[in-house]
Parts: C-alpha cells; sequence; structure tokens
C-alpha cells in the first residue's frame, strides 16, 4: 500500500476532467457526465473552483433552468506533487470523493476514488485483504415496489450514492443507483 499512498497524485489524476462555468445549467452538466460516464465535474467561478457530483444533483427538480452554481460546492485543491494519501486524507475530512489538481489557477486534472481505486490493484499488500475485513453492514434498502422518488429521498438523507432493491421476501433483485436515477430525469 505504500507504493500507493506516497505516489504523486499527477500520476494517477485523470487530466481531462470536466470543467463546466458556474453559470451553465444542470441539464448541460448532465449531458457531459452522461457523455462521458463521470460521476463528478469541476466548476469554475471567479477566484475558486467548486465539484458537482450525481450525488448533489439528487435535490435538483428542474435541471434545465438550475444552474450550476446553485448546486456545486466550492472543495479544496490539490498540487501534483501531492501524494495520494493526501488526496485521501482531503476527500475524507471534507466529505468529498473527488479533488481539482491545480498548479496555481490551472486545473491540470482531477483525483477521484475511481482513479484511486484503479490504482490499488498495484499493491501487493492490497490482493491479501479480504472483503470481508472491509466490508460495512447494509442497513438501508428499498423494495422492488418502492418508487424512484422514495429511493431518491432515501439516498439524499443519507448521503449515499446506492440502495440494496428487495423483494417481498427480503432477497436481493439487484441495486438502484444515484447514477441511474440522475440520468432518467
Amino acid at each position: 500500500m505504500r507504493g500507493i499512498a506516497f505516489q504523486r497524485v499527477s500520476k494517477i489524476m485523470r487530466r481531462s476532467p470536466l470543467i463546466y462555468s458556474s453559470m451553465d445549467t444542470i441539464s448541460t452538466l448532465i449531458g457531459g457526465l452522461y457523455e462521458t460516464g463521470s460521476r463528478e465535474a469541476l466548476v469554475t467561478y471567479d477566484e475558486r473552483i467548486g465539484l458537482v457530483t450525481l450525488r448533489d444533483l439528487l435535490g435538483v427538480s428542474h435541471p434545465e433552468r438550475t444552474l450550476i452554481k446553485d448546486v456545486a460546492k466550492s472543495v479544496p485543491s490539490l498540487s501534483a506533487e501531492a501524494t495520494v494519501l493526501d488526496a485521501v486524507e482531503l476527500m475524507i475530512s471534507n466529505k468529498i470523493r473527488a479533488a481539482p489538481v491545480l498548479s496555481g489557477e490551472e486545473v491540470l486534472g482531477i483525483v477521484s476514488e475511481v482513479e484511486i481505486m484503479n490504482a490499488l490493484p498495484e499493491s501487493e499488500s492490497f490482493s491479501k485483504i479480504l472483503c470481508e475485513e472491509v466490508m460495512r453492514e447494509v442497513d438501508i434498502s428499498i423494495n422492488v415496489n418502492d418508487k424512484i422518488s422514495t429511493a431518491r429521498s432515501i439516498m439524499r438523507k443519507y448521503g449515499i450514492d446506492y440502495l440494496l432493491v428487495l423483494n417481498e421476501e427480503g432477497a436481493l433483485r439487484g441495486v438502484i443507483t444515484v447514477r441511474s436515477i440522475v440520468f432518467n430525469f
């Protein structure tokens, strides 16, 4: 794990992040996220940078009329020389799943949980960790007959990106994700 933790962010970051103006509409952003398969986009303001994630979009009722500035949150950034461990600590302490990588005011890229997870297989010790050692109990689920609006409300309330979908007998039928809800606006 040390090999990944102390790698430079510049080695694993996504170099072509989605970047939108704070004055663009949410529908424009959703189109870009859908086309690229991204889960987040950076937002430029006059003097700061923001982030919008799929989860942030769950609260939007009128994506064609809502401006990104009304949804985006200002986030701290990383330098290209920061380590992956620095990125993880920044994401955890700020409760974000991605962070922009800047050189001065220039956006070089973005590092997210996806890039970090993609780097983990390089770690020899990672292959020795069992799922049961890191898994968490799932105590929030939804019934197959519940409405999407119920799933959306639960995700917003608990700040989660997915829900297990169970049938009447409590057997797993699938998973509903924030992505599937947002892209079905």
